[in-house]
């Protein structure tokens, strides 16, 4: 069961990062590409995410909620996605 939280906690920032590398990337459809885009993606989204989660807790210091802003951060990346 605890693994399976952990990864559900980490698919939301590695998505993230994907969808974020894969809308600033230039179409290209090979291996090669793709594998390139999944490993800078899942560096990226969790980066990302340390990063926002830390500006969190200094700026919301206890609140819950981040999960949350977790879940807007995805749907603005997706958003960007689609408009590319």
């Amino acid at each position: 069961m605890n693994l399976l939280l952990s990864l559900l906690s980490f698919s939301l920032p590695v998505l993230t990062g994907i969808l974020l590398v894969h809308a600033l990337w230039a179409e290209k459809n090979n291996f090669f590409d793709w594998a390139l885009k999944l490993s800078l993606g899942t560096g990226i989204g969790l980066g990302l995410f340390s990063l926002l989660y830390f500006v969190y807790l200094l700026a919301f210091a206890g609140s819950p909620g981040f999960c949350l802003l977790k879940f807007l951060w995805l749907e603005s990346s997706c958003f960007l996605h689609g408009k590319n």
